[in-house]
């Protein structure tokens, strides 16, 4: 029986890394560049409070947003915070309904940043649902697409 396991395990994982754009010699070009092109992404904290002082969404919820991809979380998050990530000039956009539809808000990620010399850059938050200083979504955003 160990033997079998064993080579149905093998053989999975074969299969898996022949799979994989990046670790198959032969993959073409542009299945590499849109793997390599999915790696610019951004951690977002998520707040319920506008402020980000109340209401912070755990894990699954706040987390890696990753360029050109749409990630759901509840409705009525009015607060975000950018902690880390490769953002040079890209820009979030948050949607009043899941899947990225719907009316839209967007912020620029560099916008507010605060570099310091020798410690990491700190970023503030922003409301998510808000175009300027006017409210514009009214339960909130329910998910976000970054856009580099």
């Amino acid at each position: 029986m160990i033997p079998k396991s064993l080579l149905l395990l093998l053989s999975a994982l074969a299969s898996l890394s022949y799979a994989s754009p990046t670790a198959n010699p032969g993959a073409d070009a542009d299945a590499v560049a849109a793997v390599e092109k999915r790696d610019t992404g951004v951690w977002l904290d998520l707040y319920h409070a506008g402020d980000c002082k109340s209401g912070w969404e755990p894990q699954d919820k706040s987390g890696w947003v990753w360029d050109g991809r749409c990630k759901n979380f509840d409705s009525f998050t009015y607060g975000a915070k950018v902690g880390d990530g490769d953002w040079s000039d890209c820009i979030l956009k948050f949607w009043e309904n899941p899947d990225c539809n719907g009316r839209a808000t967007t912020h620029h990620v560099w916008d507010g940043a605060r570099p310091k010399l020798g410690a990491p850059t700190s970023y503030p938050c922003f409301a998510t649902a808000n175009i300027g200083k006017e409210f514009y979504l009214q339960n909130g955003a329910a998910s976000v697409q970054l856009i580099c």
